[in-house]
């Protein structure tokens, strides 16, 4: 997904799909559901069942969430979205988490190049659940 480039002769606009997303629907579709990642693919418990676990074995969500402001800091704001996502697995309301997860979220979308409306609607409705989300655990 992060390699693909067409040719100039192929550019197409992308204003309701992006050619990443195709090459990972493309590649799904042929490998199918199972990746041949993990054992676990072949069952019902997604990795993210283990979340509160890592947190917790990470020292709680404080110790993650220094982690994932790092990540921000340094312009990943996808590995802090992992992160911040971990945290509120294993502590749904915590606020840090959320601004963290929020901040991550606004990141993605300042840099975003607003050509695909299905992303910029995603990352908007996301940003605005994430603001809702703050003032409840900050009321």
């Amino acid at each position: 997904m992060a390699t693909i480039e067409l040719p100039p002769e192929l550019a197409i606009g992308q204003g309701h799909g992006k050619v990443p997303w195709i090459v990972r629907a493309i590649w799904e579709e042929h490998l199918g559901w199972f990746r041949f990642e993990s054992t676990t693919e072949l069952y019902d418990v997604p990795p993210a069942a283990v979340s509160p676990d890592l947190v917790e074995l990470a020292g709680g969500p404080d110790r993650v969430i220094a982690r994932a402001k790092g990540h921000l800091s340094d312009g990943r704001p996808l590995h802090a979205l992992h992160l911040a996502e971990a945290a509120l697995a294993a502590q749904p309301t915590c606020v840090e988490a959320l601004r963290v997860k929020l901040q991550a979220t606004e990141y993605l979308l300042a840099r975003n190049s607003r050509e695909n409306f299905s992303e910029v609607r995603w990352l908007e409705a996301e940003a605005g659940a994430l603001r809702r989300a703050l003032a409840e655990a900050t009321a």
